[in-house]
């Protein structure tokens, strides 16, 4: 199951099974391992 996260003024989207599709604005992060989107992007 996927988890959202609010992290610091983004929103962090962990354990995603794969194939997802994403909304373009989450972006992969290797430093946190996750995928990341501004917060903004939710609304």
């Amino acid at each position: 199951m996927a988890v959202l996260r609010f992290h610091a003024g983004t929103l962090e989207v962990r354990d995603v099974a794969e194939p997802a599709v994403l909304p373009e604005a989450c972006r992969w992060d290797a430093r946190s391992a996750c995928h990341r989107a501004p917060a903004s992007a939710y609304a």
